[in-house]
């Protein structure tokens, strides 16, 4: 069996494949494909997650959830930039009040 999991330490990372060593009810054991030697995780069935990685049963289904986590941050983007637009605006406003003389801007 086969687990997938997205990397989101710092955004969105790669996809990466891991061999399912032991299923228990409630547990996965799990080893990234490629790395025999890598240290075994445990993964809780009911979590699918650890601190920085999302993990899911098919490819599709891990394909999708990083689709989902680039529009999360494209929307969150947006609405710093807007955000920050405002801000400028007001500082434009205050900048022009003092350079007209108003020293409390």
């Amino acid at each position: 069996m086969k687990l997938y999991s997205v990397d989101t330490f710092w955004r969105v990372g790669a996809i990466t494949e891991y061999d399912v060593v032991k299923e228990t009810e409630k547990t996965y054991v799990i080893r990234e494909v490629g790395r025999p030697d890598f240290c075994r995780d445990t993964l809780r069935k009911s979590v699918m997650r650890t601190k920085y990685e999302r993990y899911c049963l098919s490819l599709d289904e891990v394909k999708e959830v990083k689709k989902k986590l680039f529009e999360e941050i494209i929307e969150s983007n947006k609405r710093r930039i807007a955000s920050t637009e405002k801000e400028n605006a007001e500082m434009a406003e205050r900048l022009e009040a003092l350079v007209a003389g108003d020293i409390n801007a």
